[in-house]
């Protein structure tokens, strides 16, 4: 995973999250002030199990080994899909796939991964009938 910081633009998130959910990254903090940490310090595997759609989203930008780069990705999706109403998953799974700076060989092995789950039934179908409603346009 390449080690580099990225200026994002968080202002929708706090629009569309509930406080709480962003005080988990920032206690006490939510006055705006400019924090400074390298989310790249964090392991990916200690975030799988933490019910906060933000840290979902943040798992590409933190650190992994590189053979667990698409278990890290299906469980930011997942995790995501999960945690947030459709509407919010549409808007934010991109955000995924740009930190993960996913290629279209890993979309199609993460699809395959997602469908095999029995954990991810929910979002294969979602992806299925996304899919097809694209094909239509």
């Amino acid at each position: 995973m390449t080690k580099q910081s990225h200026d994002h633009n968080f202002k929708n998130l706090f629009l569309d999250f509930p406080k709480e959910t962003l005080e988990w990254f920032f206690p006490l903090f939510l006055h705006f002030e400019y924090v400074f940490f390298k989310l790249f310090d964090f392991n990916a595997r200690d975030y799988y199990n933490i019910n906060n759609p933000v840290a979902k989203i943040l798992l590409p930008k933190m650190n992994y080994k590189k053979d667990e780069r698409i278990e890290v990705i299906r469980y930011a999706y997942s995790g995501l899909f999960q945690l947030a109403s459709r509407m919010l998953f549409d808007k934010y799974v991109d955000f995924i796939d740009v930190y993960a700076q996913i290629t279209e060989q890993e979309q199609k092995s993460l699809y395959h991964e997602i469908i095999q789950h029995k954990e991810t039934a929910m979002l294969a179908q979602y992806i299925r009938e996304k899919g097809m409603q694209q094909g239509m346009q």
